[in-house]
């Protein structure tokens, strides 16, 4: 049962991990680009329901993968398994500050990261937010993938197997992360200035730097 469940949890999750990631390589495509899409993708996964259904299944994903990991006996992994098992650590210990981060300002304030947000965050910190936001999209895109074809055959649903598409899959990613990331610090085009935003201001009055 828990095995089924976090299959299915999975999947359900993963319909909006892959619209938050092709959100985030949109800009590649510029900031407005990047926050018309954005604005329009809000209007769905932020409408309460929605916002419940999704939350709900990442803390029932998480929940059941928790109980499976002391529950079940040890056994040997295979490579991927072994990614699989590291991706979804690193995504547990970053996910709900990452969501407290861009959620609670909307929420509480009505200011909304878009890209002038994120690009803060690179520039506020950029020997963390740099690594950090190459790294997040594909552990996130890696553990989905990977999932999704262990989900499929667990719920058997014809799903195209993960075990060929993962390469692929992750090979582009990389390049394409690390383009959007440049794009994000304006080395690729010029953009406009983020500490000057919304969030910025948010941001910085959050953190007590500015009166």
């Amino acid at each position: 049962m828990l095995k089924t469940t976090q299959a299915a949890s999975g999947m359900l999750f993963f319909v909006f991990l892959i619209a938050h990631l092709i959100n985030t390589w949109l800009a590649i495509g510029g900031e407005l680009l990047y926050n018309e899409v954005q604005s329009s993708l809000r209007q769905v996964y932020q409408f309460p329901a929605v916002e419940i259904v999704i939350l709900g299944a990442l803390l029932v994903h998480i929940s059941a993968g928790i109980l499976r990991y002391f529950r079940e006996p040890r056994r040997d992994l295979s490579v991927r398994a072994k990614w699989h098992r590291v991706t979804g650590v690193f995504l547990l210990l970053v996910i709900f500050g990452h969501i407290a981060a861009l959620r609670a300002p909307s929420f509480f304030a009505g200011v909304y990261p878009e890209f002038a947000g994120v690009a803060f965050a690179i520039e506020y910190l950029p020997y963390v937010f740099i690594p950090y936001y190459v790294v997040l999209p594909l552990a996130g895109l890696y553990h989905g993938v990977n999932g999704l074809g262990i989900a499929s055959r667990r719920l058997g649903i014809p799903v195209i197997p993960a075990r060929w598409a993962v390469g692929w899959f992750m090979g582009g990613a990389a390049i394409l992360s690390v383009a959007v990331v440049a794009q994000l610090a304006g080395v690729l085009a010029p953009i406009s200035d983020p500490g000057e935003s919304e969030f910025a201001e948010f941001a910085l009055e959050f953190l007590g730097e500015r009166p």
